[in-house]
């Protein structure tokens, strides 16, 4: 029997490797248990940029629910759904876009939302602000805001009670239930319908530019038998795989202050510091990650860091 995909809800939850990847994972399996509850089928399931994972690294965690059987079946298989009907974002940095695989380019954080969608933001920032960091797109969605707590490890009570406010694909009483097993105090949970913020965000609303369609990638019919991969040059870095999407926190030299000790160059795991001669470092921005191990490390504390919710180009 052949199932649409109109028949399956899917739910994805974006988050950073290390820092919220339990966190993103707790909520899809949360609601695919409150599913079960409700008697319907579901799955979860992970979805990472590289492995093992990074820290920092944008990461997805999702869950299909389905009133049947045959329509989750198929899903055992599936790497990435093609449209999701909700999306998390833990972390509100995520808006600059993700970049996990060479040779995709830096891609959009709504690029899997369905027309209506239903977008969950953990941010302080009200809908109307938050639209500023986020892509254009070519369709609808609800856009919505609450304070889950910390930036890198918000907490699921208040997202999941921004989720259940808003959507009906579990019932309120299943998701309750099933928190109930792992948390005594669910009035973060109880309390969201009323603090989290909303609006309805029409076609072509947005503050950063489109993305391009995704790079078309070959099937399983025209994959070679075997491939070349290119080293990358000597004293150079890859220019197919940019990680600065995982990147929360942006350092920033005060070169008044610093005192040309190299420190921060010898210690950049990602080797995005630059520093020839006597010349004061130089970040390249395109590779940093944002660790904050050069910020830790600079003896005399001229390296400072923000959060970081778009960057000047999207590349």
């Amino acid at each position: 029997m052949e199932c649409t995909i109109e028949e399956i809800n899917y739910i994805e939850s974006n988050g950073r490797g290390v820092k919220s990847d339990k966190i993103a994972r707790e909520i899809v399996d949360t609601i695919a248990t409150a599913a079960l509850k409700d008697g319907k089928v579901a799955i979860s399931y992970m979805s990472y940029g590289d492995d093992p994972v990074r820290v920092g690294i944008p990461m997805k965690a999702f869950a299909a629910v389905s009133s049947k059987w045959e329509s989750i079946e198929g899903e055992v298989a599936r790497y990435n759904p093609d449209r999701v009907n909700v999306s998390f974002i833990l972390d509100p940095t995520l808006s600059k876009g993700v970049e996990n695989w060479a040779n995709m380019g830096r891609r959009s954080i709504l690029e899997k939302i369905k027309p209506g969608a239903l977008v969950i933001v953990n941010t302080t920032m009200t809908p109307e602000e938050y639209l500023n960091y986020l892509p254009k797109t070519d369709l609808d969605y609800t856009l919505i805001t609450i304070d889950g707590g910390d930036i890198e490890k918000p907490s699921v009570l208040p997202l999941l009670g921004a989720f259940i406010a808003e959507s009906s694909i579990v019932s309120e009483q299943a998701l309750h239930d099933a928190l109930g097993v792992k948390y005594l105090d669910l009035e973060k949970f109880v309390e969201s319908p009323t603090t989290l913020k909303k609006m309805k965000v029409p076609k072509g609303a947005g503050g950063m530019p489109v993305y391009g369609p995704p790079p078309r990638l070959p099937t399983a019919s025209e994959m070679p038998i075997a491939v070349v991969v290119p080293a990358v040059p000597e004293k150079s870095r890859n220019p197919n795989f940019k990680t600065s999407s995982s990147r929360t926190y942006k350092p920033t030299v005060d070169v008044g202050q610093c005192i040309r000790c190299k420190t921060c160059w010898i210690f950049c795991p990602d080797g995005a510091i630059d520093m020839r001669g006597d010349e004061y470092p130089s970040i390249d921005y395109d590779y940093c990650t944002g660790c904050g191990i050069c910020v830790n490390n600079c003896p005399v504390g001229a390296i400072d860091s923000q959060i970081e919710l778009k960057e000047e180009v999207v590349k």
